[in-house]
């Protein structure tokens, strides 16, 4: 059996300093003041600094010991002090009750460690801190001041002053944290940031054959602007160019985006997800939404394009049912046979399992059309829902009680489909929402990710949304 050298290091690391800090509360918890303030710590963030005059960019994740009396960490990317690629660290945070103090160890996947003490009081919060890095084999040990400072939003910033390293002074360092998807990868992340740095600048040019560049040549547009899909290139070139004319919104408007999450589902494929706003040249938000999409990703990592782009504006509960349906699609299309029949059957019998659901408002019967770590992102509901218990409570939301959607007979067509490998596929189509009386109620565009086991498809995330011109 081969034996993970780092994981196997990471455990021994994590219960080493368990075991010590267990002895170290000398039976005493944590005070409330401070664990409130650790408290903040918890949950996944992607951080980046600057090191060397480059963006450096990792992503952590720290959750709670059972007790609550220490904060367990996992990291990878870049090294924030190094700037070293491909970098893993674990760490662990916790009280210290006979110096009354909280104490932070870690290491990383190079051997480097760090070891820190946190000093909260009177709405400060500073850490003292010691690591040791290696340059060309040689250690370097460096001493610094951290700075945890919280906005009003929640964001934290680490300000890193008094380094020295040796008998080197260095300059102020200073790391950002943004809250990003559970599964997120530090990777895929930059990756996709990428791309949507290369997408402002397009989108404010006009830039329609860069634009057209950003999509595979299969690649799918499918948007709540949009009565139907874009697909293949040309497709997505007009529909950048009808974006640009004069009479679109899309003249003199600033494109701006963030990723939430992102992870790769293979070695050739990412699946993110985040939220985009468009503004006019007076910077008034005139669109905001969200996005779902798959990228593919080249031989060298270095670069994405994206293979279906799933995007569209929020469209709250109450606004469903007071505003006037555009006629133009009222009528759903007949799909022409999918070339791969046995897909094509998994994914119908998925769409009447959940279509059941919506006629019977039984919220948990879709719920279980999700995969365990399924990702719900549609216009009617504010924000990007991840895990089956939350997509649960968010389907109760809006699929029951006075919801325009409750009880409404789910009408659906698939217009691709197709497989990234033997167990994900994504497919797209029309759907529609009728009432008893056979109105509809709504109707728009859906591109999803599925994942395939035993003969049948589970969503691993669903992007729909709302027909808005």
């Amino acid at each position: 059996m081969k034996v993970n050298r780092k994981s196997s290091w990471s455990i021994l690391f994590l219960l080493f300093f368990s075991l010590l800090f267990a002895g170290e509360t000398n039976g005493q918890q944590m005070p409330a003041r401070i664990h409130d303030n650790l408290a903040k710590l918890v949950g996944t963030w992607e951080i980046t600094t600057r090191v060397d005059d480059q963006t450096v960019l990792t992503v952590v994740t720290l959750k709670w010991s059972a007790d609550e009396n220490t904060i367990h960490y996992e990291a990878k990317g870049g090294n924030l002090t190094t700037g070293k690629a491909n970098t893993t660290f674990s760490g662990i945070l916790g009280w210290d009750g006979v110096q009354r103090v909280v104490r932070e160890y870690s290491y990383t996947s190079l051997g480097e460690t760090m070891q820190a003490s946190h000093i909260i009081e009177n709405g400060s919060w500073r850490s003292p801190t010691k690591s040791v890095t290696f340059e060309d084999g040689k250690p370097l040990h460096e001493e610094k001041m951290r700075h945890f400072q919280w906005d009003s939003a929640g964001r934290l910033t680490i300000k890193v002053t008094e380094r020295k390293r040796g008998n080197q002074t260095l300059p102020d360092q200073y790391y950002h944290f943004r809250r990003v998807g559970p599964d997120s990868d530090a990777v895929a992340i930059r990756l996709v940031q990428d791309s949507i740095v290369r997408w402002r600048t397009l989108w404010k040019t006009q830039n329609v054959d860069e634009l057209t560049k950003e999509f595979a040549e299969n690649g799918i547009r499918v948007l709540g602007r949009s009565l139907r899909p874009h697909v293949g290139s040309q497709a997505i070139r007009d529909s950048f160019r009808t974006a640009f004319t004069a009479n679109e919104s899309g003249t003199a408007t600033k494109l701006s985006a963030e990723v939430l999450q992102a992870k790769f589902l293979d070695d050739r494929h990412i699946l993110a997800d985040g939220v985009f706003t468009v503004a006019d040249a007076k910077e008034n938000v005139v669109r905001r939404g969200k996005w779902a999409n798959v990228f593919v990703v080249d031989k060298s990592r270095t670069r994405v394009t994206l293979l279906m782009e799933a995007a569209f504006e929020s469209l709250p509960l109450d606004s469903v049912s007071q505003r006037e349906l555009p006629k133009e699609g009222l009528e759903l299309v007949k799909p022409s046979p999918l070339k791969d029949k046995e897909l094509a059957a998994m994914i119908d019998r998925n769409i009447k399992r959940y279509a059941e659901g919506v006629l019977h408002s039984n919220s948990k019967l879709i719920a279980t059309e999700f995969t365990a770590d399924g990702i719900r992102s549609v216009s009617e509901f504010p924000e990007t829902v991840r895990g089956r218990n939350a997509i649960l409570k968010s389907l109760r939301i809006v699929n029951e009680g006075s919801s325009p959607y409750a009880r409404t007979v789910l009408k659906a067509v698939i217009l691709d489909a197709r497989r990234l490998n033997d167990r994900l596929a994504i497919a797209n189509g029309l759907w529609q929402a009728v009432d008893e009386q056979g109105r509809v109620v709504d109707y728009g565009q859906w591109g999803n990710v599925l994942q395939i086991e035993d003969g049948e498809v589970q969503l691993l995330q669903e992007s729909a949304g709302s027909y808005q011109p």
